[in-house]
């Protein structure tokens, strides 16, 4: 970057700055407000003609929505207030559904099949090596069949399962 060159900074500031997020999006505001954030949703392409989108809800606490003292405070900071936790958690949740469906080919029927037991996940040894792999029944099939994943896959697994045993 040069000196006089201006940093873009993080992509979801404007869905910050015009109060985007979450399932409240349309509560307690002026028509004007109510406008201005429907024609920034229509930009990025949300919405049909009649119907109020709300395109980053996060049906569950913790991903994505902000806390009640951060909702609360917002307007009395100078800047931008907000917890990052709350989008590292989704962007995680993310990283592993984009990760399992490349690599693996898993649809997300197959994808929302996994959970966290013995019967679904398993780890064998096989020549020094240790393969990992879930359980679930592909489109079209009546039994489950395995579906390697890698050790790093793995790794974000246990993590997302320890994000969601705190939320």
């Amino acid at each position: 970057m040069n000196d006089d060159d201006e940093a873009e900074g993080l992509w979801f500031l404007e869905l910050i700055e015009n109060d985007i997020i979450g399932s409240q999006i349309f509560n307690n505001i002026s028509e004007e407000k109510i406008q201005r954030k429907l024609e920034l949703l229509n930009s990025w392409g949300y919405g049909n003609e009649g119907e109020l989108p709300i395109p980053f809800y996060g049906n569950h606490k913790g991903i994505l929505g902000q806390s009640a003292y951060i909702t609360r405070n917002k307007d009395k900071a100078e800047g931008l207030l907000f917890d990052v936790e709350p989008f590292y958690t989704a962007a995680t949740f993310g990283l592993l559904g984009i990760d399992i469906c490349t690599s693996t080919g898993a649809r997300l029927n197959e994808l929302l099949q996994i959970n966290y037991t013995k019967e679904c996940l398993e780890s064998i040894k096989v020549n020094e090596d240790i393969k990992h792999s879930f359980y679930a029944i592909p489109k079209g099939r009546d039994k489950e069949e395995p579906y390697f994943i890698t050790t790093e896959t793995m790794k974000i697994l246990a993590k997302v399962r320890k994000m969601s045993c705190l939320l």
